[in-house]
């Protein structure tokens, strides 16, 4: 029997309304309760069943949340069905848990349910109850896996790989009253002409000590920079290291000062590069009782330098003082190009544990001095460097794998200065673990030169050894790296607050750890929780 379309038609739907009536409860807001809008951005990977991969998928929405006491109901976590609410409980420290399996939708195919895994001791594949962070200072909402639970859509009810038709790598729910209007970036002169400049100050940024106070630390800081006149205008970008493509935009006063007035929007840090959190910059100078104000630039027409005896501030705000750093002595300075050989860089190794002490880490901390031997400054894109390591006595360039770093396009031995893959390479940290164990116990020492090459002609500084037999001792790496940890360690931000849970993955942080001698280190790190 040949069915007509329309009887056809009246066949599927019949279906579907079966398989919607046979399907799971959704949930349902209480009577009476109101739900607020959001703006949700979030990174949702998708399978493909043509292609048997998953592709990541960006996505900014308004989406609903829901507090009724205890309860919180939230929406947008389906990619499929983002309008269904999951259940979960709130806790007084912001913590939000949700069970897994909860049902969102159905349709000819499947139904859909939120579900969450993680591994156990096993590394086996087990469903378990997953969690959101919620500040309700900020009323912002955050999934960010640094639990290592992952929230996915299956087709079954607490499904696991198999049945995983979609997952979340990250979300931020910003509601949307707290928004502001888009923030005004500077506009450059299409003719606007440029000339490379070293920017070197004090950088200040902040330690707790002992007795929990927190400290004022300050460190030598240099950065290339690009700056144009045009008119009466002074165009400089690249003042604010974590935002280095913005611009700030000076205007000649009535004594021949450039002044930028306070809270001049630079730019927004993405950190995770998803939009889960972005920090905007706005740029500013401080008086002595911590008021934004004006900056000030002198600029000496004969060589060209521009220099400010003011404290510098990247603010968090355009008007209220929430500082992320200074800068203090600030000059700059026009780069000539020239053959020259350049200053010997400066780097240390060590090997640390993850917080779970599932993963070692092997890095280089590393300093490129953007000047030669004569203390005169280089072209950032004219400099490079290179690790050397000495094996069955004899010295040998290091060799990064493509092979064994994912993010990296082809092997690599020579790096640019300030090369970053966002991951194991950036500009003040080298990660080695990939390379394998066995090779890095294979290297009696570890060397780094750098190389200029400006006017075409190659010059390199001395190669800077770091010894590492030490770690070689009878307990290999491992023991030292077990015997070396500390017994304390706080993270904190770069304003001196501790931070913990989602908040220690958000970027650059300052790690203070009490030793088992009773000493204490502090450095400095992007988190790498995830690795």
């Amino acid at each position: 029997m040949i069915l007509s379309t329309s009887k056809l038609q009246c066949l599927l739907l019949a279906l579907l309304l079966t398989a919607v009536a046979n399907a799971a409860t959704p949930v349902t807001l209480p009577f009476g309760v109101q739900p607020k809008d959001y703006t949700l951005r979030a990174v949702f990977s998708v399978k493909d069943d043509a292609l048997d991969q998953y592709t990541d998928k960006n996505q900014e929405k308004v989406a609903k949340i829901a507090i009724n006491g205890s309860d919180i109901y939230v929406a947008g976590l389906s990619y499929f069905y983002p309008e269904a609410y999951v259940k979960g409980t709130l806790a007084s420290d912001g913590t939000a848990t949700f069970p897994s399996g909860q049902f969102v939708g159905a349709d000819l195919f499947s139904e859909v349910y939120i579900s969450s895994f993680t591994l156990d001791a096993n590394n086996e594949v087990v469903t378990c109850d997953f969690k959101l962070h919620y500040n309700a200072e900020a009323d912002i909402l955050t999934y960010d896996r640094a639990d290592l639970i992952f929230i996915g859509e299956t087709g079954v009810a607490n499904g696991t790989e198999g049945d995983l038709l979609a997952y979340i790598k990250g979300a931020t729910y910003t509601p949307r009253s707290n928004e502001t209007t888009e923030k005004a970036k500077v506009e450059v002169p299409a003719d606007l002409v440029t000339e490379p400049y070293l920017f070197t100050s004090t950088y200040i940024y902040f330690e707790v000590d002992d007795n929990n106070q927190t400290q004022t630390i300050q460190e030598p800081w240099q950065a290339p920079v690009k700056v144009g006149l045009h008119g009466d205008d002074l165009y400089i970008q690249g003042l604010a290291g974590n935002v280095p493509d913005g611009w700030c935009k000076a205007t000649k006063n009535a004594k021949g000062q450039y002044v930028v007035p306070a809270g001049q929007y630079l730019g927004d840090y993405d950190v995770l590069g998803w939009g889960a959190y972005v920090y905007p910059h706005y740029m500013a100078a401080i008086d002595r009782s911590y008021n934004l104000i004006d900056v000030v630039f002198n600029y000496n027409a004969a060589d060209g330098s521009i220099t400010s005896s003011q404290t510098l501030v990247m603010n968090r705000k355009e008007s209220v003082y929430e500082p992320y750093s200074f800068y203090r002595t600030v000059t700059m300075k026009k780069v000539v190009e020239r053959e020259a050989t350049p200053a010997n860089p400066q780097f240390t190794f060590s090997g640390s544990t993850s917080s779970t002490g599932a993963s070692q880490y092997y890095t280089a901390d590393i300093f490129v001095p953007l000047v030669d031997t004569e203390g005169r400054p280089l072209l950032s894109d004219k400099l490079a460097y290179q690790f050397f390591c000495t094996k069955d006595g004899e010295d040998q360039p290091v060799v990064f794998p493509a092979s064994k770093y994912s993010r990296l396009k082809e092997d690599v031995s020579e790096l640019p200065y300030g090369f970053s893959d966002g991951f194991d390479f950036s500009s003040y940290t080298i990660y080695f673990e990939s390379l394998g164990l066995d090779e890095l116990k294979s290297w009696s020492r570890l060397g780094m030169q750098t190389i200029y090459r400006g006017l075409g002609i190659e010059h390199r500084s001395d190669i800077v050894w770091f010894d590492l037999s030490k770690f070689w001792d009878a307990d290999g790496i491992e023991g030292l790296i077990q015997q070396s940890s500390p017994v304390a360690q706080t993270d904190y931000d770069l304003q001196g607050r501790p931070v913990t849970g989602n908040a220690a993955t958000s970027g650059l942080v300052l790690r203070r750890s009490v030793n088992a001698d009773g000493t204490v280190t502090v450095r400095k790190f992007v988190n790498r929780k995830h690795k």
